[in-house]
């Protein structure tokens, strides 16, 4: 599944921009996805007659913009996008067991 267009519906709730390692093109560079909050895993942007964005060759410059991009236009703080991020991973539901 990928994200039709690079800013989801607000019924979606809270997203987050994230950059993938492993989503690298040789001429293009580092493939930007989307984190929906409370959404399993993590969404490429395009699709859809929609073309994927890609922000650079560098990692780190890719996931600095990626945090600048959260804080700034979506105005997410450090600890939103932790929250964003973990409630999109496997086993986020699952309880801990008395100790």
């Amino acid at each position: 599944m990928t994200v039709k267009m690079l800013h989801p519906r607000r019924d979606d709730g809270h997203y987050m921009y994230f950059i993938e390692p492993s989503h690298y093109d040789l001429e293009r560079g580092y493939r930007v996805s989307v984190v929906i909050e409370g959404r399993l895993g993590y969404f490429p942007t395009g699709g859809d007659n929609t073309k994927p964005d890609y922000w650079g060759h560098d990692l780190e410059k890719a996931k600095i913009l990626a945090v600048k991009r959260n804080k700034d236009m979506l105005g997410l703080t450090d600890a939103d996008m932790a929250r964003i991020l973990l409630s999109s991973c496997p086993g986020r539901h699952v309880k801990e067991g008395p100790n």
